[in-house]
């Protein structure tokens, strides 16, 4: 398992901080709808996971990008480029990606 929680997502340097980020695959689900996109994690160490920035209490946002948003009560999918969605209205989340191993 690799130091980053089991993924082996390209680290890139963030340009303001210079602190190694990843991206990783994730799914929400909020009571009205279920949510699949890309949130940035750091590459690896404090608040790696997923799990760790969903707990996160200085926080009241999830940033997603490249999101496909569906109503739970059935309709049509949306795609979005960005979407910030209330970490308080966060049912559960959980990563797209599957460990290695």
């Amino acid at each position: 398992m690799s130091s980053n929680g089991g993924h082996d997502a390209t680290a890139v340097r963030d340009p303001v901080t210079s602190e190694a980020k990843r991206t990783e695959q994730v799914g929400v689900e909020t009571a009205t709808h279920s949510m699949t996109g890309t949130v940035t994690l750091p590459a690896d160490g404090y608040r790696a996971r997923f799990s760790d920035y969903l707990n996160r209490q200085d926080i009241d946002y999830i940033s997603l990008t490249d999101v496909q948003k569906t109503p739970l009560g059935g309709g049509p999918p949306e795609s979005y480029a960005f979407l910030a969605v209330a970490r308080k209205a966060i049912v559960f989340g959980y990563s797209l990606e599957r460990d290695a191993g």
